[in-house]
């Protein structure tokens, strides 16, 4: 017979809310990062319309695969920002502010 263990009311990762599944979506962003990562790319860009789930795909990622990889990844994380009249200089001067680049 299984005893089931006694989990206080709300500290359970499904009660607060910290868990990512992983969807079919996810495992292939983890594939393509990992391809990438093995091939040696400079980098990756994750885009796409609204509430397609970007963000969390990226938090999952972002949490296992340095322990997929067997290896410490370093992440950085910018958002994209709307401008009437964009250009590369305002994409770069954007991400670099998000990467807390010194200039």
């Amino acid at each position: 017979m299984l005893i089931r263990p006694m989990i206080p009311v709300g500290t359970h990762p499904i009660e607060q809310g910290q868990y990512i599944l992983p969807t079919l979506q996810i495992n292939r962003l983890m594939d393509k990062l990992v391809q990438v990562i093995t091939d040696g790319a400079p980098g990756l860009m994750v885009y796409g319309r609204p509430r397609l789930g970007k963000t969390k795909a990226t938090t999952f990622a972002v949490e296992y695969l340095p322990e997929l990889l067997n290896m410490p990844i370093p992440v950085f994380i910018a958002d994209s920002k709307s401008y009437k009249v964009p250009s590369a200089e305002k994409f770069y001067r954007d991400m670099l502010t998000d990467f807390k680049f010194k200039f």
